[in-house]
């Protein structure tokens, strides 16, 4: 590479304000509804299911089909199947050498 080599300026760049980030995650974690281990979902479980309950932090799984879920408002997946345009290259009217038709 023969181009001049550039620099990095001695001027610092503003620095990004963080303060917005935090609270947002403090308030995620305010509305968050944690769900404690009670004597009832310790009754009949093994050492070792309590040890990793603990160690987990959750009693039990449960599903999020038709819940609300904080956060996951902007999670989507689009997957749009398009159907095929064709163009005609023999046989058209006007002959075979012109520009083909605009498909928009």
């Amino acid at each position: 590479s023969r181009s001049p080599r550039r620099h990095r300026s001695s001027s610092s760049s503003p620095a990004r304000p963080k303060e917005r980030r935090d609270e947002e995650k403090k308030e995620l974690k305010d509305s968050k509804k944690e769900r404690q281990i009670t004597e009832e979902d310790l009754q009949g479980k093994t050492e070792e299911e309590i040890e990793m309950m603990k160690m987990m932090g959750f009693a039990s799984f449960d599903t999020t089909k038709g819940k609300k879920v904080d956060g996951a408002a902007n999670a989507y997946a689009i997957n749009v199947s398009q159907k095929r345009k064709y163009r005609q290259y023999m046989n058209r009217k006007g002959g075979f050498n012109r520009p083909l038709d605009f498909i928009a």
